[in-house]
């Protein structure tokens, strides 16, 4: 199956438009970065993870790889880099708005 890592925006503009269900019956599978998750989704978005979100642990070195990326890409927050550094890793597409 598939792999698609995601950004916050993504996820929430799905609630939004109550696509919810449509998303996560399609043939992938999504992934966030833990810390994205805790940061951004955890308080009013949980209810993600029994649609079949995955909660993807960062690791220090994947945590050093976004801090590099943000000295470079000073604009981008860093739990959008840290999605670009999670797709990379797991080779996989983002999504992103």
């Amino acid at each position: 199956m598939l792999l698609v890592i995601s950004d916050a925006s993504v996820l929430i503009d799905i609630e939004c438009a109550e696509l919810t269900g449509a998303m996560f019956s399609l043939p992938w599978q999504f992934a966030v970065p833990d810390i994205l998750f805790a940061e951004e989704l955890a308080d009013r978005h949980s209810h993600l993870l029994k649609f079949g979100l995955i909660n993807k642990t960062m690791s220090g070195n994947l945590i050093d790889e976004t801090f590099n990326l943000r000295q470079k890409y000073i604009k981008t927050s860093v739990n959008d880099l840290l999605a670009l550094t999670l797709a990379k890793h797991e080779n996989c597409q983002l999504l992103t708005g």
